[in-house]
């Protein structure tokens, strides 16, 4: 998907090797998919990361979309 890629790929194995400057980034993208944050919103926080503003709106507008899926999962509930 392009979202995060290892540093280098054996040619022969297909192995992949992930560097260590690299941990910080792996650990926001699995934190970011167990909230629900589909890939795209994961590479529009990745290319903003070191904009705090701009992380914020990013995650304040996820949180709001699964506010409303909920709501509607409690509205379809009720019927």
């Amino acid at each position: 998907s392009g979202v995060f890629g290892p540093a280098h790929v054996d040619p022969h194995s297909g192995y992949r090797r992930y560097a260590p400057d690299q941990l910080v980034v792996a650990r926001l993208v699995a934190s970011l998919r167990r909230v629900g944050m589909p890939l795209a919103g994961i590479r529009e926080v990745l290319e903003h990361r070191h904009d705090p503003d701009a992380v914020d709106a990013l995650l304040a507008g996820h949180l709001h979309r699964l506010e409303q899926g909920v709501a509607a999962a409690r509205r379809e509930l009720s019927t």
